[in-house]
This record gives structure tokens, C-alpha cells and sequence, in this order.
């Protein structure tokens, strides 16, 4: 007798990439026994199925079923054959077919939830997948699907307990450990998807889409180096996609390595040159290492490309306002006038895109104090206070604003709430020392400027305050 062959990625197309295949033969009888001449028809069928001239196959399994409408292998395998072309209701109707004749036939079975799955019909499939399981309680493709099917559903846990139990019965499978690891992940358990990706990739070295779902998990863990090592491994195993070699300028960013992450950034650009994120954070690495004309051009690059991020218009602001500081301390304050406006009109930009983000309107009246607009600056400042009250250097630098206007008890309040907020901040000592000083409160100026001297003792701003100091006391 002919044998049904049923491979779990009949629907693969649809289903899921790599999922691990039976290879088990089942022999069934038909009602009617098939004649040599009908045997070597399904031959010819499956082998024009196998060989992929999927419509030949079809055909044959047509012209088969109409000498005999009872051989249950033909409509078994004419439904593989319709479902791996996408028409699964048709495909069904085989199976179903092929069900009647042979309920046995837990192959029809799992082929049918395959077909269902591949509808959306989630319910059918895992009905199917555990008529499957209860004929053979280790039926690992059984439990795999059905997994599937529940994940697609939400429920999750029965998800990681299908799976839990293939890994019992098929411990050496990397797809179920990298399934397991997925759904553990959407479960928010990183630590245990960790692990399974990390199973996976013990059992198959090269799988990498393990390598793409464990790689940004390390790098949310802030471990940098082993990110930076699997992106390493997504570029070396998949050297035309940008993918690898973006994860890995990214990781080599956050290590504080700009240099390398602007190498590998160069790479990813050659490879997926529409992909705004990359020139974002080429930006990013240009700024910290002080090529600010290559971040401006990298940033709007990235704005050129995806003309709706805020996040690029406030990052080329930045680079903006980091050049008119240059300027200015070069004496050029109309060259340092000119990228300050540059900067507001990125950040108003940015705002008309994104008018709830407070570090927008603090940036934007960062800006505009020290382009020495006051009243635009103490507007913008209040409005991300409005947005965030709990905004500390919005108070300070607003207590800044309120100085320059001569309201020095608005500014101590000011320099209070921001204290209140983040007690450790020596630049809001050093202020509030200042106006404490310009109100004639020299004790408590002395106190602020001490304090300040001891919150920085290398900085900058501890260097101001012991300046003050010595001139207080020289007084």
C-alpha cells in the first residue's frame, strides 16, 4: 500500500519558518484497495507535488480520485498540495475527506489544523492539534502547533506548557527552545527567554533569528558586550542584511566605543540606505565625538528620510545648540545666534509633532535663554513644568530665566522646588547661592557655594563656587 507522507510545514509558508518537521510515514488502507495503476499515479502525483509543479500535482490526484473518490491517500495528498498553494478552505475539504474514510489518519489531523491555522481559525487548529496529541500523547508536532495556535490566542501559558513538554519529549529541537524563548519574551520574562534562545543556539550555532531575538534583549539588559557579540554573529551569518551590523553600531555606542559604532554603522548604511535609524544614530556618535557638521548632516539625513520623528528634530537641535556654544566661545555670538534659531525651529518642529513631550519645550527654552529671549524662554519652561511638575531642571533652569529678570524671590522658589526634586544637584547651589548673594544673604550664600564645592569637587561648577567662596571671603 501507498504511504501518506505529512510534513508540519504543509502551511510553512504561513506558519512559521524553521519549525521542525515529522518525518513519520503512515501506511493506511483506502476503502477501496488502489490497483498497481492507481498506485503509480499517486506516485507521479507526490512526486510532481514534492518536485513543486504543485498545479501538475493537483491535477494527477484529480484524475486518481476519479478512478477511485475512496483512496484517502489521494485526498490526504491533494490537500497537502492545495494548502502549500495558499487555497486552504479547498485544502480542508480534502482532509476532511480523508478523515471520513480513515479517522484514524492523525496525519489528516494535523495537516487540517495546519490549514485552520493558516485561516486564523485558531480554535479548529487546536482542536485538530489535540486529536493529534491524544492519539499519540509525544507527538512533539502535536504539541508545537498547538502551541503556536494558543500563543496566536494570547493564551500564553498553555503556550509555554506545549512547549515545556516537547522540549521533555524533543530536547535536542532548537525551534521549540527559540518558540519558548519568544513567548516567554511577549510573557515579559526575559531572564528564562534568555536562556531558551541561548538553549537554541547551543544545539544550532548558526539559527540566526535566535541570534536577532536574543541580541536587543541583551542590549535592554545594558549587557553590551555580549550584544554587540551576537549582532557580530547576525552580520557574519547574514552578511547582506543591515541588521547585524546596526545592532552592532548600537551596542558599540552604548559601550562608549563611537568610533566603532560609526565603522559599523558605515556598513549598515551601504546595505539598507533608507534606514532613518541608522544615520540617527551616526548622528549620535558624531556628536560625542565632536564632529558636529557631520551629526548635523547625519540627522538630517534621517529627517529627510522619516520627516515625522521628533526625536531626529530635537537631536539635530542639540547638535544645533552645541555648535552656537562653540561659536560663542569663540567670541562669534552671530554666528551663535543664528544655530540657536536653527535649534528653535527644529524643536518647534519637533513640539508639531509631538506636543506632549516635555523635554521639547525645555530644550526649546534652553535655547531661547541663551539666545537671551527671556519671556519665550520663561514660557517654554512653564509649559513642560505644566507637563511634567515634577521636572527638576526645568525648575532650574527657569530659577536661571527669573534671575536675568531681576525676580530673584521667583527664582529662589525656583532653585527650591528643583532642590526639593534632586537634592544633589550642585549647579542649583551654586544659583541659588548667587541670587542668595545678589539679595545680600551672604551666610546663606556661603552655605550654598560650600555645598556646591562638595557635591563637585572636580567639576566645573565646584570650581565657580570655590571661586565665589575665596571672593566672599576676601570681602
Amino acid at each position: 500500500m501507498k504511504r501518506i507522507v505529512i510534513a508540519l510545514t504543509v502551511c510553512a509558508a504561513v506558519v512559521l519558518a524553521g519549525c521542525q518537521a515529522s518525518r513519520k510515514l503512515h501506511q493506511e488502507k483506502s476503502a477501496r484497495t488502489p490497483d498497481a495503476e492507481q498506485e503509480q499515479l499517486l506516485d507521479k502525483a507526490d512526486a510532481l507535488r514534492q518536485g513543486g509543479d504543485l498545479d501538475a500535482a493537483i491535477l494527477t490526484y484529480g484524475k486518481l480520485l476519479a478512478l477511485n473518490p475512496e483512496y484517502s491517500a489521494a485526498y490526504h495528498n491533494r490537500g497537502l498540495a492545495l494548502a502549500k498553494k495558499g487555497r486552504a478552505d479547498e485544502a480542508i475539504k480534502d482532509f476532511n475527506k480523508a478523515i471520513e474514510l480513515n479517522p484514524t489518519l492523525s496525519s489528516a489531523f494535523l495537516a487540517r489544523g495546519l490549514a485552520y491555522y493558516a485561516k486564523s481559525d485558531y480554535e479548529a487548529a487546536i482542536k485538530d492539534f489535540t486529536q493529534v496529541a491524544e492519539m499519540d500523547p509525544r507527538s512533539v508536532d502535536a504539541l508545537y502547533n498547538r502551541a503556536l495556535a494558543y500563543r496566536r490566542k494570547g493564551d500564553l501559558d498553555k503556550a509555554v506548557a506545549d512547549l515545556t513538554k516537547a522540549a521533555e519529549i524533543l530536547p535536542d529541537s532548537a525551534d521549540v527552545y527559540y518558540v519558548r524563548g519568544a513567548v516567554l519574551q511577549e510573557k515579559g520574562d526575559i531572564e528564562k527567554a534568555i536562556e531558551d534562545y541561548s538553549r537554541a543556539l547551543q544545539i544550532v550555532p548558526t539559527f540566526v533569528e535566535a541570534y536577532r531575538s536574543r541580541a536587543p534583549l541583551l542590549l535592554q539588559k545594558s549587557d553590551y558586550e555580549r550584544a554587540l557579540q551576537d549582532y557580530s554573529q547576525i552580520a557574519r551569518l547574514d552578511p547582506k542584511s543591515a541588521d547585524g551590523f546596526f545592532g552592532a553600531g548600537v551596542a558599540s555606542y552604548s559601550k562608549g566605543e563611537y568610533g566603532k559604532a560609526l565603522e559599523y554603522l558605515v556598513k549598515a548604511e551601504k546595505l539598507a540606505p533608507k534606514r532613518a535609524a541608522v544615520y540617527d544614530y551616526m548622528g549620535m556618535a558624531y556628536v560625542k565625538k565632536g564632529e558636529i557638521a557631520k551629526a548635523v548632516k547625519s540627522y538630517s539625513k534621517a529627517i529627510e528620510l522619516d520627516p515625522h520623528s521628533a526625536a531626529a528634530f530635537q537631536r539635530r537641535a542639540l547638535a544645533y545648540q552645541a555648535s552656537a556654544e562653540t561659536l560663542k566661545s569663540q567670541g562669534d555670538m552671530d554666528g551663535a545666534s543664528r544655530e540657536f534659531q536653527k535649534a528653535i525651529a527644529d524643536l518647534s518642529k519637533a513640539i508639531e509633532l509631538k506636543a506632549d513631550d516635555r523635554t521639547a519645550y525645555y530644550n526649546r527654552g534652553v535655547c531661547h535663554f541663551k539666545n537671551w529671549n527671556l519671556e519665550a524662554a520663561a514660557q517654554d519652561l512653564t509649559h513642560a513644568i505644566t507637563l511634567d511638575p515634577k521636572y527638576a531642571p526645568a525648575y532650574y533652569i527657569r530659577g536661571l530665566v527669573l534671575q536675568k529678570k531681576n525676580d530673584l524671590e521667583g527664582a529662589l522658589q525656583d532653585f527650591e522646588q528643583a532642590l526639593k526634586l534632586k537634592s544633589d544637584d550642585p549647579m542649583v547651589y551654586y544659583a541659588r547661592g548667587v541670587v542668595y548673594h545678589l539679595k545680600r544673604d551672604y551666610v546663606k550664600a556661603e552655605q550654598d557655594w560650600r555645598k556646591a564645592a562638595e557635591l563637585d569637587p572636580t567639576g566645573s561648577t565646584g570650581a565657580k563656587a570655590r571661586k565665589a567662596l575665596d571672593e566672599l571671603i576676601r570681602k
